[in-house]
């Protein structure tokens, strides 16, 4: 049964339904007036608690947060920031999750992305990297909250069933949040959605959305409207069947949504670390509704919507039953739609039985989530780790579970900023992570690592005495380094007339087009300041101008095809580009597809740099990442490590030993070249510096010369 009701309504304790005031007085002892039992709708104290006026007719709102996509980002943040926009007043998280082909907007790239990073160091946001979350999975699970309010630049910015009243808009809305103003709009009216029952067996929570959307959209009932879910019928479903519901709301045409909160709610956010998000929601024991739509769930059936929009939605058992009837209306009708440009076929699917044919399918949707542990149940020992790509031997991975029983989650991420932006936002539940020194200098200083018990790791002994105690963990409490190497340059030696030996050709004009400049803000300010003779950890302003000035200079004189990090081995390996600055490491992984390639040290100097294993101090498997740090930095594994990344190892044994294993191995000698670039001789090193982490002011500089620098624009 689904009734929609002609008249508002007054709601008696959540749980009666009354049509008049004096009916309402009856039920509940209370008397009240139409005006003020309209303040008792869960709507009414959230919109008020969140209105900057004194006129609860005329709303002028501010979110607690905002949230916004790949798609609509950059527009926003422009749009605020030409207005006047210094940082974000707000909380606003934006996310990656649309880069994909079979997305909306699949032309989506990298460079949106690094420009939302950029715009987060700077601004002050919440980035979420790409294949980490959906920004609705993470806004639920990262940022709703009982009686919070939240803007989204996507039209299914829908929370309402954990509290949260949520509203999707264009972006020139969010982008006046941005520069302090305010949401304006008159009071909308709150229709209750009062749910009685259980749905049955096999009945999901898009179709009772889908009943709800047939019901509305046409006839406009809640149309700019607050819908409210209230009833007996709530505490029958499961968070994330509220959650399926909700999110389809915005096809009805309603404003927004808000739903009781329950003991389901509050186990919600325990599930997800917040429980401080949970407070109880209900309407007051005499609410006034503008309208009430009534939906026993023990009625839904299984739906199916037809073209060209969801309300155009039977069940399917009544479709079976007239398909030719109920295809041809819904072809006619799109075909009216259409303007006779395209004619759609739907009668063709009926079969010579009369069952209907389906010859294309698909599955989407927006889903995702953060947790890369899967389901964590405590029966199985698992450790979650976050890398970079192509930085193991994936057979090591297949080596530990299979001899710990310890199940491996690996993951990767591009680049040190990254991985720093994704764990402060909370956006990752990793044990390991591999920073490289500076960053791992910055976790220790925010208290983001847990010390090491060094008893559970016996072959941190195995490691060489020169790359302990340096200066990113001085005293040796927090890390185990993992690989160590140089910054150089790449040069392919037939596109390049002379060999080169200096950072000037990462900044020359005859080499315009051909050179690759490194994708962050830490190398490419440093070769700058390389190349002009200063230090890669000053904190000069006007040193590190100086080092913006030659990036942008070199920039608009178009020397840089582009700015890249992993796209660097297509483009020099198929000889794309001439040069560019990247780790030795990745050279020596090169070189087997382009032998023309060559790597050099610079004469300036550059820098060396280590790369270790931490564990976080929030790690749920401590345990285990110990485990895997000890294997890792084991004599067998570092030497399997070494011959597939071409990265040094810290073993002492295997940094002596890899020369042997690589003749037994392949049967040839190891030229000493590759190995002296491998791991760079002390005459090398003593000319290179290791990156240190900055004072919190010298960061900042970074992230704005970066940020400034335009290249996302």
């Amino acid at each position: 049964m689904l009734k929609l009701y002609d008249n508002g309504i007054y709601l008696v304790h959540g749980e009666t339904i009354c049509s008049c005031p004096e009916e309402a007085a009856q039920k509940s002892g209370i008397t009240t007036t139409k005006e003020e039992a309209t303040k008792g709708t869960m709507a009414y104290g959230i919109l008020k608690a969140h209105n900057q006026s004194d006129d609860m007719d005329q709303l002028r709102l501010k979110f607690d947060s905002m949230t916004s996509h790949d798609i609509t980002y950059v527009g926003i943040i422009q749009t605020a920031r030409a207005s006047g926009m210094k940082q974000f007043p707000l909380p606003y998280v934006l996310t990656n999750c649309h880069n994909s082909l079979c997305a909306v907007g699949g032309t989506i790239n990298e460079d949106d992305h690094q420009f939302a990073l950029s715009a987060a160091h700077k601004y002050g946001g919440i980035y979420v990297p790409p294949n980490m979350a959906v920004i609705h999975s993470y806004n639920r699970e990262m940022m709703s909250g009982c009686g919070r309010m939240i803007l989204g630049s996507d039209s299914h910015t829908r929370y309402g069933a954990l509290g949260t009243m949520a509203v999707g808009e264009g972006g020139g809305e969010l982008a006046k949040q941005l520069v302090g103003r305010t949401y304006d709009m008159s009071y909308p009216g709150v229709v209750a959605i009062y749910l009685t029952g259980k749905p049955a067996p096999g009945v999901g929570p898009h179709d009772v959305a889908l009943a709800l959307v047939a019901a509305t959209y046409a006839n406009g009932y809640v149309k700019n409207k607050v819908m409210e879910f209230v009833g007996p019928g709530v505490a029958n479903l499961s968070a994330d069947y509220r959650n399926g519901i909700d999110v389809m709301t915005t096809e009805t045409t309603c404003w927004s949504s808000i739903w009781q909160t329950d003991d389901t709610t509050k186990e919600y956010f325990v599930q997800h670390g917040r429980p401080e998000a949970y407070k109880e929601l209900k309407p007051a024991d005499v609410a006034y509704y503008d309208g009430c739509i009534e939906l026993d769930l023990s009625t839904v059936e299984c739906m199916i919507a037809l073209p060209m929009h969801p309300s155009y939605a039977y069940p399917i058992r009544e479709l079976k039953a007239n398909a030719k009837e109920i295809l041809q209306a819904a072809q006619d009708q799109a075909n009216r739609q259409l303007g006779g440009k395209v004619e759609m076929d739907l009668v063709g699917k009926i079969c010579g039985d009369g069952r209907i044919y389906v010859d294309q399918g698909v599955v989407a949707g927006c889903s995702g989530g953060s947790d890369p542990a899967g389901s964590g149940s405590s029966e199985k020992r698992v450790v979650n780790v976050c890398s970079w790509g192509e930085y193991i031997d994936e057979s090591l991975i297949d080596e530990f579970e299979h001899k710990t029983g310890i199940e491996v989650n690996y993951q990767t991420v591009p680049s040190n900023e990254e991985l720093y932006s994704m764990l402060k936002t909370g956006g990752a539940n990793y044990d390991v992570v591999v920073p490289s020194d500076y960053m791992i200098s910055q976790l220790i200083e925010e208290g983001m690592l847990a010390e090491l018990d060094y008893d559970n790791i016996p072959n941190f002994s195995l490691i060489d005495d020169r790359f302990k105690n340096l200066s990113y963990d001085p005293e040796n409490k927090y890390t185990v380094p993992y690989t160590w190497g140089t910054l150089g340059i790449i040069y392919n030696s037939a596109m390049v007339e002379e060999p080169i030996t200096s950072w000037d050709a990462m900044f020359d004009p005859q080499y315009a087009d051909q050179v690759l400049m490194i994708n962050n803000s830490r190398d490419a300010l440093g070769i700058a300041l390389m190349d002009l003779n200063y230090s890669v950890n000053t904190d000069s302003e006007e040193e590190l101008r100086a080092a913006y000035d030659l990036l942008a200079q070199a920039k608009e004189a178009g020397v840089y095809q582009a700015f890249v990090m992993d796209e660097v081995f297509d483009k020099m390996e198929t000889g794309e580009a001439a040069i560019s600055a990247y780790y030795a490491g990745d050279y020596l992984t090169m070189l087997e597809t382009n032998p023309d390639l060559k790597y050099v040290v610079p004469e300036e100097g550059s820098n060396w740099f280590v790369d270790a294993m931490c564990v976080l101090k929030d790690a749920e498997n401590k345990d285990e990442a110990e485990e895997w740090i000890n294997f890792l930095c084991s004599t067998d594994a570092s030497l399997k490590n070494m011959d597939y990344i071409w990265y040094a190892s810290p073993n002492k044994e295997a940094l002596e030993q890899y020369p042997e294993y690589y003749e037994e191995t392949y049967g040839e000698e190891l030229d000493p070249e590759l190995y002296e670039i491998m791991a760079a001789p002390q005459e090398v090193l003593k000319n290179c510096e290791a990156y240190l982490v900055r004072p919190a002011a010298t960061r900042t500089l970074y992230n704005d010369l970066w940020t400034d620098l335009g290249i996302l624009a």
